[in-house]
C-alpha cells in the first residue's frame, strides 16, 4: 500500500493551490502566459522524453504549509485567513524551474493606494501544473503494475486451488478404492478363516497320526538299544577271551575252543548285524510309509480346501442370485400391489362419490318435506309455541335474575367479609397495589428493554431520522423500476422551489452521484449554508433520493452532550453507514456546533469528535456522502472546508419564489386542511414592477373592499414579506390557519368541518402585518439587540379605532 500513500499525497500537492507565503503571491498576467497551453508545434524544440519518477520525486518533496493572509483584499469573505500553500523557496528547492524572481510587483490595495514588492518569487503555474500531470501519470502506471501483479498473483492462487480440488477428488477416488479393496480383503479374511479352520482339523489328524509314529519309533529305539547292549556284553566277553588266550601259552585243545568261540562270535556278530538290518529296514519302512500318508494327508487337505472354495463360491453365487431374484419379486409385488391400490382408491372414490351425491340427494329431499312438515306444524299450533316461547322467556329472565341476585349478594358478603376484617382488608389493599406495581413494572421493563434492544440492533443514536428499508422494500423498488414504473431522478424536486440557478446546480450534483454511485466511483462532499429556515434539509432529502442513496440525518448539536461518549457514537454511525446496500447521505445540520475551528476554548471531547470525523471523512468514499449544512461556513475547521467538493449557498427567497411558497403553502394549509380555496381571477394580469407604498395601500384597500383571496392577493403578500425566509412564511400561514379556527370559534361555527370555515383579506393581511411587524423586530434585535418601547399611546389608539394600525416597515 505505499503506493496508494504516495499517491494520495501526490494528488494532494498537484490539488492544492501553491500560494506563496510571506508576500510571494503566485501571479499571472497576459504577457507571462508561456507556450506550455498553446500548440503551436513551431515554437517549441529540444522535445524530449519525460523521466516520470523524477518528476513524481519532485512533487513528493514539495513542503506545504498553512499559514494566514496578511492582506485581507486577497482572501474570500466567507473563509478565514487561514490558508494552506507553500513557500516559494520549497518549490525552487525541488524543481529550480519553476520559480522566477520578479524584480518589482505593485498592486492596488483596499484603501486605494498602490503598494510594491522588491524581487518577489514567482511560481511558474503551468510548470507545476505539468509536473502534477506527470505525477498523476506515474502514480497510475504503479497502479497498473500493481493489478497487473495482483492478476498474476490471483491467477497463482486459482492454478493452486484447482490444484488442490484435484488432489482431493483423487484423495476421494483413492478412498473409494481403498473401501472397495477392504470389502475385499474382508471376503479374503472370511475364506481364509474356513480354510484355516479345515487345515487346523487336518493337521489335528496329522498329529494324532505322528504321535502314533512316534510311539512306535519309541519301541523300536528300545528294542535297538536292547540289541546294542548285548552287542558290547558280547564284545566285552571277546575281549577277555581273547587277552586271555594271547597271555597263555595256546594249547591244542584250547586251540580247537577257540575257534569255536570265534566261530560262536561271529555268528552272532552276523545274527546281530542281520537284525541291525532288519531294523533299518524296518526304519526306512516306517519313514516312507509315514512320508506317504503325509502327502497322502496333504492331498487330502489340499482337495478339501478347494472343494470347500468352490462350495463357498456357488453359496454366494447362489444366495446372490436368489436375492436379485427376491428383490425383483419383491418389486413386481410392490408394482402390482401400488397399481392395485390405486385401482382399489379410485373405485372406492368413485362409490363415495356417488353415495355422497344420493345422500345428497336424500337429504335434500328429506330437508325439504321436514321443513314443509315444520311449517305446517307451526301453522296449526301457532298459539301454543307462542305460549312456549313466553314461558321460556320468562324462565330465562327469572334465572338472570336469580343468577344477579346471587352475584349480588356474593360480592356483598365478600365486601362486608373484607371491612368487617381489617386484615383481609389489608390483603385486599395489598394485592390491588401489587398488581398494579407489577403492571407498572412490567411495563417500564418493557419500555426499557425496546430502548436496549433499539439501541444495540437499530439506528445509532446520533441519526435522528432515516429512510433506510429493508431488504424486501429494496426487491420491491428493483421490481417497480423493472417493470417501468420508477420515479425520474429529477421529479423528487418537483415541491422544492429554489431559483433557476440553484436548481440547475443542485440537479446536476444529485444526478452526477447517482451516476458515480453505478459506477462505484467516489462519492462528493457537499456544504449547504445561508441563513436559517432557507430549505436546506428538505433539499438534501430530495438530494438522497433523486440520487438513488439512503439518507440519515443528524444535528451536530447532539455531539456536545456525549462527552466521552462522542467518539464511540460516531464510530457506530460510522459502521452502521457501512453496512448500507445502497450507500448513506449523512445530512449534518448545524455543523459548525461540533466541526467548527479548532482553538483554545475548545474542549477536549469535542476536538476527539472533530479528529473522528475527519479521520472517518480524509479519503473518498464510494459508501457515503457528505452533506454539511450551517449558518455560519466561517466557523468551520479548514480541515473540514478541505473536505469540502462543492459549496451551495441558500439565499433567502426572491419575489418569484416567494410568490411561489405562499401560493403552495396557501394551498396546503387552507385549501387541503380547512377547504378554502383560492378565488380564480376574471382576466390574468401582467406582472407588475415593485410598486411603491401608496400603490401597495391602494391596492391593500381594494382588495379589503372585495373581501376575496384571489391570486393577486397573494401577490402582494408576498411584496409585502421581503426578506421572509421559507420556514417564515410556512409559519406565517400556520398563524392564518389559528386566526381562522379562532375566529369561527367566535363566530359560533364548527371549526372542524370543511367549508364552513372562510377567510377574509383583512384576516389574512392582520396576519401579514403582525408576521411582517415581528420580523422586522427580530431583525432590530439582531443588529442592535432588545431595547423595550412602551405603546402604550399606540394601543388606546388602537382601541379607539376599533382596528390595530402597524408602523410603517421599510424592508431592503
Amino acid at each position: 500500500m505505499v503506493a496508494g500513500a504516495e499517491g494520495a499525497r501526490s494528488v494532494a500537492v498537484l490539488l492544492v493551490l501553491l500560494v506563496p507565503a510571506a508576500g510571494n503571491w503566485l501571479l499571472q498576467c497576459s504577457q507571462c502566459v508561456d507556450q506550455a497551453y498553446y500548440s503551436d508545434d513551431t515554437q517549441k524544440k529540444n522535445l524530449r522524453a519525460l523521466h516520470l519518477p523524477d518528476v513524481y520525486k519532485q512533487i513528493k518533496g514539495v513542503k506545504l504549509h498553512q499559514y494566514d493572509h496578511a492582506n485581507d483584499e486577497f482572501v474570500n469573505k466567507f473563509f478565514s485567513l487561514t490558508h494552506l500553500g507553500a513557500l516559494a523557496a520549497d518549490v525552487k528547492s525541488v524543481m529550480p524551474l519553476a520559480v522566477g524572481l520578479v524584480p518589482d510587483r505593485r498592486w492596488i490595495a483596499a484603501n486605494g493606494t498602490s503598494q510594491s514588492t522588491k524581487n518577489v518569487n514567482l511560481v511558474r503555474q503551468s510548470y507545476v501544473l505539468y509536473a502534477g500531470l506527470a505525477g498523476l501519470q506515474e502514480l497510475m502506471n504503479r497502479y497498473e503494475r500493481h493489478e497487473a501483479e495482483q492478476t498474476v498473483r490471483e491467477k497463482y492462487e486459482d492454478d493452486t486451488t484447482l490444484a488442490i480440488q484435484k488432489d482431493c477428488l483423487t484423495v476421494l477416488d483413492e478412498q473409494e478404492f481403498t473401501r472397495d479393496k477392504r470389502e475385499e480383503l474382508l471376503a479374503q479374511i472370511l475364506r481364509i478363516a474356513v480354510a484355516a479352520e479345515v487345515l487346523q482339523r487336518t493337521v489335528a489328524r496329522g498329529d494324532r497320526r505322528f504321535e502314533e509314529l512316534g510311539t512306535a519309533a519309541a519301541d523300536i529305539s528300545v528294542d535297538v538299544r536292547d540289541l546294542f547292549m548285548i552287542q558290547d556284553e558280547h564284545n566285552n566277553t571277546f575281549t577277555k577271551v581273547w587277552d586271555a588266550l594271547e597271555t597263555r601259552e595256546p594249547l591244542a585243545d584250547l586251540v580247537e575252543k577257540r575257534k569255536t568261540a570265534v566261530a560262536q562270535v561271529e555268528a552272532e556278530l552276523v545274527k546281530t548285524q542281520s537284525v541291525s538290518v532288519q531294523h533299518d529296514e524296518r526304519r526306512e519302512n516306517l519313514r516312507v510309509s509315514g512320508e506317504e500318508e503325509r502327502k497322502v494327508h496333504e492331498h487330502k487337505d489340499k482337495l478339501n480346501r478347494q472343494r470347500t472354495e468352490y462350495e463357498q463360491k456357488q453359496r454366494l453365487q447362489t444366495e446372490r442370485e436368489l436375492m436379485d431374484l427376491s428383490e425383483e419379486s419383491a418389486l413386481r409385488q410392490q408394482a402390482d400391489l401400488k397399481l392395485h391400490e390405486v385401482r382399489v382408491l379410485k373405485m372406492r372414490l368413485a362409490a363415495d362419490h356417488e353415495r355422497t351425491i344420493a345422500e345428497n340427494k336424500a337429504a335434500l329431499e328429506q330437508t325439504k318435506i321436514s321443513a314443509e312438515a315444520a311449517i305446517r306444524d307451526r301453522r296449526v299450533n301457532e298459539d301454543v309455541y307462542l305460549r312456549e316461547l313466553i314461558q321460556q322467556g320468562e324462565q330465562e329472565s327469572q334465572a338472570r335474575l336469580a343468577a344477579i341476585r346471587e352475584t349480588a349478594e356474593i360480592i356483598r358478603s365478600y365486601v362486608v367479609d373484607v371491612f368487617t376484617h381489617p386484615e383481609r382488608l389489608a390483603l385486599a389493599i395489598g394485592s390491588i397495589i401489587a398488581v398494579c406495581a407489577g403492571v407498572y413494572v412490567s411495563r417500564e421493563m418493557a419500555i426499557l428493554l425496546r430502548e436496549q434492544l433499539n439501541k444495540r440492533l437499530g439506528k445509532p443514536s446520533l441519526v435522528r431520522s432515516t429512510n433506510r428499508i429493508s431488504l424486501w422494500g429494496e426487491f420491491k423498488l428493483w421490481l417497480l423500476s423493472c417493470c417501468g414504473r420508477s420515479k425520474d431522478p429529477l421529479d423528487f424536486f418537483n415541491d422544492v422551489i429554489l431559483t433557476p440557478a440553484m436548481h440547475t446546480q443542485v440537479c446536476r450534483l444529485a444526478l452526477a452521484s447517482r451516476t458515480a454511485k453505478l459506477r462505484k466511483a467516489p462519492l462528493m462532499n457537499v456544504m449547504f449554508y445561508g441563513p436559517p429556515g432557507t430549505g436546506k434539509t428538505m433539499c438534501a432529502v430530495r438530494y438522497a433520493q433523486a440520487s438513488g442513496l439512503e439518507y440519515a440525518i443528524m444535528s451536530g448539536g447532539d455531539v456536545a452532550p456525549l462527552e466521552d461518549q462522542a467518539v464511540t457514537e460516531l464510530h457506530k454511525l460510522f459502521s452502521w453507514v457501512h453496512r448500507s446496500r445502497r450507500g448513506v447521505l449523512l445530512f449534518i445540520d448545524e455543523a459548525d456546533a461540533f466541526l467548527g475551528a479548532r482553538t483554545g476554548n475548545m474542549s477536549e471531547h469535542l476536538r476527539n469528535a472533530l479528529t473522528t470525523m475527519l479521520y472517518h471523512t480524509g479519503t473518498p468514499s464510494s459508501q457515503f456522502m457528505l452533506v454539511l449544512a450551517t449558518n455560519r461556513p466561517g466557523d468551520l475547521d479548514t480541515a473540514v472546508l478541505d473536505r469540502i467538493d462543492e459549496s451551495i449557498e441558500f439565499g433567502l427567497p426572491d419575489l418569484v419564489e416567494r410568490e411561489k411558497l405562499v401560493k403552495m403553502y396557501y394551498r396546503n394549509s387552507l385549501t387541503q386542511l380547512l377547504g378554502i380555496a383560492l378565488k380564480p381571477e376574471a382576466k390574468e394580469k401582467p406582472r407588475s414592477p415593485p410598486v411603491t407604498r401608496e400603490e401597495d395601500s391602494a391596492a391593500g384597500r381594494a382588495m379589503t373592499a372585495r373581501g376575496e383571496v384571489t391570486p393577486a392577493v397573494l401577490d402582494a403578500v408576498a411584496k409585502k414579506i421581503s426578506g421572509f425566509s421559507g420556514r417564515e412564511i410556512a409559519k406565517m400561514f400556520v398563524a392564518v390557519q389559528t386566526h381562522v379556527y379562532a375566529t369561527a370559534q367566535m363566530e359560533g361555527k364548527a371549526p372542524g368541518k370543511k367549508g364552513k370555515l372562510e377567510l377574509t383579506v383583512d384576516m389574512l393581511m392582520d396576519v401579514v402585518d403582525k408576521k411582517v411587524k415581528e420580523h422586522g423586530k427580530s431583525v432590530d434585535m439582531q443588529q442592535h439587540g432588545y431595547i423595550y418601547r412602551h405603546e402604550e399611546s399606540a394601543r388606546s389608539v388602537v382601541a379607539a379605532s376599533g382596528r390595530p394600525s402597524m408602523p410603517d416597515l421599510v424592508i431592503n
